[in-house]
C-alpha cells in the first residue's frame, strides 16, 4: 500500500488534538504458540506407481489424478525388513517407484517450519505440490529407469524445508516421491518419509494501524481512536 497519511483535528474542552496516522508500510504479524505439527507420518497410507515405464508429466502435480495407482503404508519397498508395503516383484524387473501422498495446511501462514525426515536406500528426489525439494543419491533430471547414484544400505537423512514455506497452499498440498534403486538386480530398496513443521497454534493476525480491528487501514481507524 502506498504512503498514507492523515491529520485530523479536534478541540477537547479548549484544547487542540493533533492525531496523525502514517503508515508507510502495513506490516501483517501473527501471534500465537508454536507447536509441533506433523503432516505425513510413518505407516500413513500412499499412493504409488511400479517404475515399469515413465509416469504422466504431472505425476508431482496437485491436481494429477491418482485413483488408478496402487496404495499402501509406508515403508515401501523390499529386502530391508521395514516394508509395510512390500515390491515382492521389483528385484530384476524395475528400478524406480513413483510415490504421492496428499496432506492438509489450515492456514500456511502459521507455519514457521518444515521438515522432511526419510529413511531411503537407495536415491530419491521430492516435490512439494510440483517443485523439487529434495535430491539425494539421484542425478539430476533421472529418467525411470535411471539408476541411483550408488548402492547404499537403508540412511536416514533430515532435510530442512523452512527456506521453501512459500510452496505451501491453503488446505490441500501434495508431497511426491520417486525413489530410485542402485541397480535393477539389487537386492533391497526402502522409503519411509516423515513430513514435518511448527506453526502456530490459536494465531491472531495484527495489522500494524488496523486500530479497530475490522482487518483493514482505513479513516474508520482515526475514528475509533477520536472516540477512545
Amino acid at each position: 500500500m502506498s504512503a498514507l497519511a492523515d491529520v485530523f483535528g479536534r478541540k477537547v474542552k479548549g484544547m487542540r488534538i493533533r492525531i496523525s496516522l502514517v503508515v508507510s508500510c502495513i506490516a501483517l504479524s501473527i501471534w500465537g504458540q508454536v507447536e509441533d505439527v506433523e503432516y505425513i507420518a510413518a505407516g500413513d497410507s500412499w499412493r504409488y506407481m511400479k517404475g515399469t515405464e515413465a509416469p504422466p508429466s504431472s505425476w508431482k502435480s496437485l491436481s494429477f489424478n491418482d485413483s488408478s495407482w496402487l496404495s499402501g503404508p509406508t515403508g515401501i519397498g523390499y529386502g530391508d525388513g521395514d516394508d509395510a508395503t512390500v515390491l515382492s516383484d521389483m528385484r530384476n524387473s524395475y528400478v524406480s517407484v513413483f510415490m504421492r501422498r496428499k496432506f492438509q495446511v489450515e492456514e500456511p501462514a502459521v507455519v514457521t517450519a518444515l521438515t522432511l525426515e526419510a529413511v531411503y536406500d537407495d536415491g530419491f528426489a521430492a516435490y512439494l505440490n510440483g517443485t523439487e525439494v529434495a535430491r539425494v543419491n539421484l542425478g539430476d533430471g533421472a529418467a525411470f529407469d535411471d539408476t541411483a547414484s550408488r548402492a547404499i544400505e537403508p540412511t536416514s537423512t533430515t532435510i530442512d524445508l523452512s527456506s521453501r514455506l512459500s510452496l505451501l497452499q491453503k488446505d490441500e498440498n501434495i508431497l511426491a516421491i520417486e525413489v530410485h534403486n542402485a541397480s535393477l538386480s539389487s537386492s533391497d530398496l526402502s522409503m519411509i518419509p516423515v513430513l514435518s513443521g511448527r506453526a502456530m497454534a490459536n494465531a491472531t493476525r495484527f495489522i500494524r494501524g488496523d486500530a479497530n480491528e475490522d482487518g483493514s487501514v482505513n479513516v474508520s481507524d482515526v475514528t475509533f481512536l477520536l472516540a477512545y
